[in-house]
C-alpha cells in the first residue's frame, strides 16, 4: 500500500463515527477504514490511527469514542437528598422481558463489543454475556442461577472471533452451557472474507467447532481471521437497530 494519508483517513473516520447513532470504539473505526482500502492491518496503522484521533479529541477536532476499559473511579454523589432520589427515580425500570416464555442472552467474545451492545440495547433489558476470552466456572454459576431464578428457558446466542482461538473459547463454553450462533457458521465467515479482503493471515493450530463441522474447512481454505468487529454491523441488524 502507498503511504498513508493522514489528513483524509481521519476525516474519513469522523463520518464514520458521526454516522452512528450509538457508540463507537476505535477499533469499529479501524476495520471500516480496513475495509475501504485506506490503511493497511498492521500494528503501526492501528497505532497511528489511536494517537491521530486522540490528538483531535483532546482539541474538540474528532467525536467522542466509546472505550470501556478505561474511566475515572468515584464515589456517587448528589447535591441535595431531592436529588439524589431524582437520580434513582430516573434509573428505575421493570423488565421488559417480563412474562415473555423464554430469556433470551447476547453473547460476545470481547468485553468491548459486550459493552457496546449492553450500552445500544440496555433499554430492552436483554442480558448480556462478555467472555472476555474464556468463560470461568464463576460466571457459569452465575448464569445457571439466574436462569433458574426467572423460572423459564434461557437461549444463550453467542458470536466470536473467526480464528482459532475464537472456536476454542466458543467450543469450551459449549462443554459447559448450551448456545446457538450467532453470525458464527461457515456461511457468515464466508460473507464476512468478502468484505474484509485485507484480513490478517490465520495462525495458531487448528481446531474443530462442534455447533457447524464445516467451520474449520472454511477458515483453512481461506486462512484468514475474522475479528467479531468486522461483522458488528450484521449483528446490530439482528437486534433490529
Amino acid at each position: 500500500m502507498a503511504q498513508i494519508k493522514w489528513p483524509p483517513v481521519i476525516a474519513r473516520a469522523a463520518e464514520i463515527v458521526e454516522s452512528y447513532t450509538i457508540p463507537v470504539t476505535l477499533r469499529q473505526i479501524f476495520y471500516k477504514l480496513l475495509m475501504e482500502g485506506l490503511i493497511p492491518n498492521s500494528d503501526y496503522a492501528y497505532k497511528k490511527l489511536s494517537a491521530e484521533t486522540a490528538d483531535r479529541r483532546r482539541v474538540g477536532e474528532f467525536p467522542p469514542l466509546f472505550d470501556r476499559g478505561r474511566g475515572a473511579v468515584q464515589p456517587t454523589s448528589w447535591e441535595s437528598p431531592k436529588d439524589g432520589v431524582q437520580a434513582r427515580a430516573e434509573q428505575y425500570r421493570v423488565d421488559r422481558t417480563a412474562g415473555q416464555p423464554v430469556a433470551l442472552w447476547l453473547g460476545m467474545e470481547k468485553n468491548a463489543l459486550a459493552g457496546l451492545i449492553q450500552a445500544w440495547f440496555d433499554e430492552i433489558g436483554v442480558p448480556v454475556l462478555p467472555l472476555g476470552g474464556y468463560s470461568s466456572e464463576s460466571l457459569d454459576r452465575q448464569v445457571k442461577a439466574r436462569v433458574k431464578a426467572e423460572g423459564r428457558p434461557a437461549v444463550l446466542v453467542l458470536s466470536g472471533d473467526f480464528d482459532w482461538g475464537g472456536l476454542r473459547i466458543a467450543f469450551a463454553l459449549l462443554r459447559r452451557v448450551p448456545w446457538h450462533p450467532w453470525r458464527y457458521t461457515a456461511a457468515d465467515y464466508r460473507g464476512a472474507v468478502v468484505s474484509a479482503p485485507l484480513a490478517s493471515p490465520l495462525t495458531g493450530t487448528p481446531t474443530t467447532a462442534a455447533w457447524d463441522p464445516d467451520l474449520p474447512a472454511a477458515l483453512t481454505e481461506f486462512g484468514v481471521r475474522i475479528e467479531e468487529e468486522t461483522v458488528l454491523d450484521d449483528l446490530l441488524a439482528d437486534l433490529g437497530h
